[in-house]
């Protein structure tokens, strides 16, 4: 199974994230120009809490972004915009792209410019366009958490096919503590009533199913993980993202750090779920 990890890079294109929905549009930035720093803009900024903005030269061309902080600062202290400001950042990125790629990109930038490449027919020519500016707040809409979403119904399944098929209840049952067994138990017992007997485990959460897998050796060892601790390293974030996603007025990320937690998590997930499909391979 020392192979399995890397394989996780094949779900690049499931996970695949159109930019564009998710960026704001050029059009709808407040953008400033090279120059004196103008107050109304600064103000505006400021009220739309918007941190940064879209720089942009005499031909309407972007020159990079500028975050409200700095423009606020050469504001206060007399000073221009110069083209040649260090804080101007360009920070490109391609749409579509992976979203391991995204989480990536906002583990090095606070934000960055959509582009897209369009390639002229009569001249043969190659344009790179820059669409709209994406920051990590935008990792928070609904469009990436429903892509994150889909990987992770995608492991509970998995998972839950996994312990069926290698295990009987009974090897289980008894290891659950005692809030996790009632609430299995009285889901089961009540579908029994319903004529609807599918199992325990469908009373289970991902909390529960991982646990299953965590307490049991000859699981563990199945996906190739040699002890307990090896596991509960791999998947321990796994539930608090799968609250997180089922909570969706609540931002995922504010952040760096939880830019990079999310990021590792996602390799685990897609490392977890490479490695149950390999066994049904």
């Amino acid at each position: 199974m020392k192979d399995s990890f890397p394989r996780f890079l094949s779900y690049s294109k499931e996970l695949e994230v159109n930019l564009e929905e998710i960026m704001v549009r050029l059009k709808d930035c407040i953008s400033v120009r090279v120059g004196p720093v103008d107050t109304r803009i600064v103000s505006a900024l400021e009220k739309k809490n918007f941190d940064q903005a879209p720089v942009l030269l005499d031909d309407n061309s972007i020159l990079g972004g500028i975050t409200t902080k700095r423009l606020k600062h050469l504001l206060e202290s007399g000073k221009e915009l110069l083209k040649t400001d260090n804080d101007i950042r360009l920070n490109e990125i391609y749409s579509p792209c992976s979203l391991i790629r995204l989480l990536q990109f906002f583990s090095e930038h606070s934000f960055g410019f959509v582009c897209a490449v369009s390639d002229d027919d009569e001249t043969g020519r190659t344009y790179h366009m820059v669409l709209g500016l994406i920051t990590i707040s935008d990792l928070n809409k609904h469009y990436v958490r429903s892509l994150i979403y889909i990987l992770l119904s995608k492991l509970e399944t998995l998972i839950a096919t996994f312990i069926k098929t290698l295990s009987d209840p009974s090897e289980w049952l008894d290891k659950m503590n005692e809030q996790s067994l009632v609430r299995v138990l009285g889901y089961w017992e009540l579908s029994k009533r319903r004529n609807i007997d599918t199992g325990p485990i469908e009373a289970c959460n991902i909390s529960d199913l991982l646990n299953i897998i965590s307490r049991n050796k000859k699981l563990r060892r199945k996906l190739g993980y040699l002890s307990r601790k090896d596991f509960d390293d791999v998947t321990g974030r796994i539930p608090m993202l799968r609250n997180s996603i089922m909570h969706p007025v609540r931002p995922m990320v504010i952040n760096l750090k939880e830019v990079i937690n999310l990021r590792e998590t996602m390799e685990r997930v897609m490392e977890l779920v490479t490695r149950l499909e390999d066994l049904r391979r």
